[in-house]
């Protein structure tokens, strides 16, 4: 005789205890053999078939439990439609409430649930401030203090020559005082400098090279100049440190200090070095190769790349946890779901931008002040338009939002950086190529992140290019002036001069920097405007699954059931009750179902050309107020079988419907 007994899990703790008794007490129990196993799906199955006939009589049980028995009769005509059995309709809470909204008032509804449901979102997302404020904000003040801290490309100021401009320094010194030179005056001009006098032994030469062998980035920082003193033939050599710019006249005008204060100790001798104005030329070859700008622009680019890559986190994390099913499932408009993110996170974006113009405010660059700022900001929330809808594209193919996070950040910085740096390269070479780099500044229009880092560049270089141009055309007009008198005529000759020298250095600049053509940046908010339209109606094309409709009706007609009956395992043979249910669909004998499958069919196609049959012709159909579930081994179709019924899965072939709507063209409903 074989006993079971179920045994409750809350005492899984005392179960070593009872098995030790039941092993000391076999014979005196009568127990052969014994042992313990989990529960079986088989054995739930056939336990639910035991109580099947007491769940049949459960409308009256459900009656009685709400208490509804006695006056139940009055109201049931109202209040139930007769079309389905009683269980159904007291659990169905619609004929019980206030009417739905529809139309406009559910739409408005809707974007207003999905808007709060962004805001809460973001509320709760502190992570997200680092990425979205911080970050930007931080490597724009980053490159502007790289700008301000690089030389202007100006007229250097004058620079006076002596020991001081190097600071604290050592001077070798090789001689003594003589009725020829005064050693201590010397030394006297030296000291008053911040320097430090250093007497060599033996020749300076040696001495030189002795200091040398100790380290040369201290040598090179400290020894700039020295005074060595032959009093055999009168004579003085004079020794300078040719790392150091103005380091030979810094060590003459130290000797003849000292000579001049022999004589004339109130006098002393100032060198002052004074360059020659910069030509029209020199200017524009300087600031064609000059980086300030491409630096703003790219750390801009960089920064953004981490703001824009964020967008995509919540939307990653609500497909990978079926929220966004169950909302797109419940009802929710695909417009009302993207255009009330869309909203949310321009606002989200709106905040670093301010921060930036606040930075730009502070530092006060040229540049990006006045006007120009004004057109840096156009940039930048164009750019947002733009980007946080290309970012939404991608969000279709990631389901973990970290990863996500990573390879959005690589690719804006790869779309920015990369092609902001080839430009760059290519307008520093030869005029050869720059075919080749008008070609390759078309192509790249169509990527947001190129479209904001080239025109922050631009703006920059346009305001340089005009104020040299403004210079140089006065600078002309006031020479002509003074040997003619001032005319209109010359006003135009000096415009003409200017014009014709900008051209030989092929430099262009636009007056107005809302120009179509380079450098104007009109094209790249024109760019940017038709980007944010396109990015944002492919997404409402994706989510509106036209392009999976259009799919979804190819495959019905490829993959018929010819098309399949290959993947069949051979000789198999379907059960009486199988071919019954199907027989029963194909007949039409399903006015009382609730759920209806007819020939429901799931084929993956590898990468490879090679199919797998994952659901096989199923045909089903479930009456009101019945319960159902699916019951198989590991890789049986369970899964994609639900998948398919709630549209997380598109149909290979057959039809399925939900009180009597298709699941593959009317899940909304």
């Amino acid at each position: 005789m074989e006993l079971s007994y179920i045994l409750p899990s809350d005492y899984v703790s005392v179960f070593e205890s009872l098995f030790s008794e039941i092993e000391n007490r076999r014979e005196e129990l009568g127990i052969s053999s014994y042992g313990a196993s989990i529960t079986t799906l088989e054995e739930v199955f056939l336990k639910v078939c035991e109580n099947a006939e007491e769940m049949q009589n459960g409308d009256q049980n459900i009656i009685k439990e709400i208490g509804l028995s006695s006056s139940l009769p009055d109201i049931l005509p109202d209040v139930l439609p007769s079309s389905k059995p009683l269980s159904m309709q007291l659990l169905d809470p619609p004929s019980l409430l206030s009417q739905k909204n529809i139309g406009w008032t559910l739409s408005v509804q809707q974007w207003y649930a999905m808007f709060l449901k962004r805001f809460l979102q973001s509320k709760r997302y502190k992570a997200a401030l680092i990425s979205q404020l911080i970050m930007p904000g931080l490597f724009v003040m980053l490159a502007l203090l790289i700008v301000k801290a690089m030389p202007k490309a100006e007229d250097p100021p004058p620079r006076l020559l002596d020991l001081s401009m190097f600071g604290s320094s050592n001077v070798v010194l090789k001689g003594n005082s003589s009725s020829v030179f005064d050693v201590s005056i010397y030394e006297s001009f030296i000291n008053s400098k911040k320097s430090v006098l250093k007497q060599a032994d033996q020749n300076v030469v040696d001495y030189l090279l002795l200091l040398e062998t100790r380290g040369l980035g201290e040598f090179n920082l400290k020894y700039l100049i020295g005074l060595e003193l032959n009093y055999t033939i009168k004579e003085a050599t004079m020794w300078f440190n040719n790392e150091a710019f103005h380091a030979a006249p810094v060590s003459l005008n130290a000797f003849t200090n000292s000579l001049l204060r022999m004589y004339k100790p109130e006098c002393s001798i100032s060198s002052t070095n004074d360059p020659l104005p910069k030509t029209v030329k020199q200017s524009i070859s300087d600031l064609s190769i000059n980086p300030n700008g491409f630096q703003i622009g790219f750390m801009l680019v960089f920064a953004m790349a981490f703001l824009a890559s964020s967008f995509i986190v919540f939307l990653v994390q609500e497909k990978a946890s079926g929220s966004k099913h169950v909302q797109f499932v419940s009802g929710i408009n695909p417009f009302s779901y993207w255009s009330s993110a869309y909203i949310w996170d321009l606002i989200n974006f709106s905040l670093p931008v301010i921060l930036i113009v606040i930075i730009f405010e502070i530092f006060q660059q040229e540049a990006f002040i006045g006007d120009r700022l004004g057109y840096a900001v156009l940039l930048l929330v164009l750019y947002g338009m733009a980007v946080i809808p290309f970012m939404y594209l991608f969000s279709f193919l990631f389901v973990v939002a970290s990863t996500g996070f990573t390879r959005m950040t690589i690719l804006n910085v790869i779309t920015g950086l990369a092609t902001l740096l080839v430009i760059f390269i290519l307008n520093l070479t030869s005029p050869d190529l720059q075919d080749v780099t008008n070609v390759l500044k078309w192509i790249f229009l169509v990527l947001p992140n190129y479209c904001l880092g080239q025109g922050i560049i631009d703006i920059f270089n346009n305001f340089q290019y005009i104020n040299i141009f403004d210079k140089s055309l006065q600078m002309c007009i006031d020479n002509l002036s003074k040997k003619f008198m001032s005319s209109p005529v010359i006003n135009e000759l000096c415009m003409n001069i200017t014009q014709e020298m900008f051209t030989k250095q092929s430099i262009t600049f636009q007056k107005n920097y809302l120009s179509w053509y380079n450098p104007g940046i009109g094209r790249y908010l024109v760019f940017m405007v038709l980007q944010a339209v396109v990015f944002f109606s492919l997404v409402l094309f994706i989510e509106y699954n036209i392009l999976k409709k259009f799919v979804f009706l190819i495959k019905s007609l490829v993959f018929n059931r010819n098309r399949v009956q290959h993947l069949v395992e051979p000789g198999l043979q379907l059960d009486d009750d199988v071919e019954n249910e199907q027989m029963r669909i194909k007949q039409g004998d399903t006015s009382n179902c609730v759920l209806k499958l007819d020939g429901l069919t799931k084929v993956y196609g590898s990468k490879f050309g090679e199919e797998f049959l994952a659901v096989d012709n199923i045909s089903l159909g479930i009456q009101y107020g019945e319960c159902f579930g699916l019951i198989g081994q590991n890789g049986a179709g369970k899964t994609t079988t639900f998948k398919m019924l709630t549209g997380d899965e598109t149909i290979t072939s057959g039809m399925a419907f939900i009180d009597k709507f298709n699941v593959a063209t009317e899940m909304a409903q």
